[in-house]
């Protein structure tokens, strides 16, 4: 009986410990959500700065009509994307969906009210 009790005094502590770190856990998030906002409008001003929206319907164009002209498109691709900021934002997409993901996988614990454990 006092090895169960134990087991459930550790699992209610570990709760505590995760709810208590719970804000640290949204603020990061938030944090990179909008940091990846951020980036994801940098990347849309810089494409519009050198006119990359343009580019793709005669990109997409060509594609449909002649394959091997992709070849030729290929140098014309790098030089209209701004590739640096598609990384970083591409970077921050996939911690932000590690975190959701850890909001997720532990979501009973966080939403926990800490009155609970309270006597």
């Amino acid at each position: 009986m006092n090895e169960v009790q134990q087991k459930l005094h550790q699992d209610i502590m570990r709760s505590v410990k995760i709810v208590k770190r719970r804000y640290y856990i949204f603020g990061l998030l938030t944090g990179f959500f909008a940091s990846l906002l951020a980036v994801l409008w940098v990347v849309y001003v810089k494409m519009l700065e050198i006119d990359s929206f343009d580019f793709f319907p005669v990109f997409f164009s060509s594609i449909s009509n002649d394959v091997t002209l992709i070849s030729d498109f290929k140098e014309d691709l790098v030089e209209f994307l701004p590739l640096g900021s598609l990384g970083w934002s591409l970077a921050l997409f996939i911690i932000v969906c590690f975190l959701i993901g850890l909001i997720i996988q532990y979501r009973k614990v966080l939403f926990l009210k800490v009155g609970k454990f309270k006597k």
